[in-house]
């Protein structure tokens, strides 16, 4: 997933969020949740699993940083970051 391209809209979004690059790539790379939120795009994020793992393999800085962070993807591109809901 890795060669997905960020659009302006999402690197703005990214910006505004306090989301940096290093952080997306992190998301892309460990993301194993995709949710369909329609016309064709598909919403990305890690599961507890996941950041479970990864701060047992001495990464808990980056799972907490990236346990809320949401990447919504159509084709090859990544159109906007967000924060997931806390409900």
């Amino acid at each position: 997933m890795s060669d997905l391209l960020l659009t302006e809209g999402a690197k703005r979004r990214a910006q505004r969020r306090g989301v940096s690059l290093d952080l997306l790539m992190a998301v892309l790379e460990h993301a194993d949740i995709e949710t369909p939120v329609g016309r064709g795009r598909v919403a990305l994020r890690v599961s507890a699993k996941t950041l479970r793992r990864l701060r047992d393999d001495c990464a808990p800085a980056l799972s907490e940083r990236i346990q809320n962070i949401v990447l919504v993807v159509s084709d090859r591109f990544v159109v906007t970051v967000l924060h997931a809901s806390r409900n």
